[in-house]
């Protein structure tokens, strides 16, 4: 019960959601999870996929309790970087229009637009996506981390503190401990493109960088 509590206090607290909306997306998360574990124990072991995919599930489900243990342990994170000697590895201010641009979809390259503003207007977006936008506005616009962490967790309907102060640490390279995330956005885009075959030579998703 203490995880519930944690996520409904949190919630309330950084994205000001009201009481109902709260204890509903906590509610519809351990409903998930409950429903989960009980067909895990259901599924045939001949069944080898479903059990597979319902094993990653309840792993994601165990790391979300680890990170938001985690944050709880240790709130500081929220506001400090993991290791201390990283603290001022980027500037406390950045260019006020390199953080603008990339919170509106306006930074000029086109796959991280397409991402920020499908974000904004879905309210939702894959973890890989979501890593991809942190790690460049911390490594391609060189914006400090406490900056973006508020803008991106107000655009995430599924934002999850726990996870997500971790997380953005972990993208613009301030942990000490993961290796450094550096996403191509061009090549991501490239890849995206060819995956879903639109060519299109009046469309180049993704000039080469000179």
């Amino acid at each position: 019960m203490s995880d519930l509590r944690y996520s409904v206090v949190r919630f309330k607290r950084d994205l000001r959601v009201t009481d109902h909306r709260a204890s509903e997306l906590v509610q519809s998360r351990t409903t998930a999870r409950g429903k989960s574990w009980n067909q895990s124990k259901q599924t045939p072991l001949h069944d080898s996929y479903a059990s597979m995919a319902l094993r990653s599930f309840l792993s994601r489900c165990h790391w979300q309790c680890h990170f938001m243990q985690k944050l709880e342990d240790e709130p500081a994170i929220e506001f400090h970087p993991l290791h201390p000697a990283l603290e001022n590895l980027r500037p406390p201010t950045p260019q006020a229009d390199f953080l603008d641009a990339w919170q509106h979809g306006q930074t000029g390259y086109p796959f991280v637009d397409a991402c920020i503003r499908y974000l904004n207007t879905h309210r939702r977006i894959s973890f890989r996506m979501q890593a991809m936008l942190a790690a460049f506005a911390a490594y391609g616009l060189w914006i400090g981390w406490r900056r973006f962490k508020d803008p991106l967790a107000r655009a995430s309907l599924d934002y999850e503190p726990g996870i997500h102060y971790s997380q953005i640490q972990s993208q613009s390279g301030t942990t000490g401990i993961n290796s450094l995330r550096i996403y191509n956005p061009s090549r991501k885009g490239s890849d995206r493109k060819r995956a879903t075959k639109k060519q299109s030579a009046d469309d180049q998703l993704n000039p080469p960088i000179k």
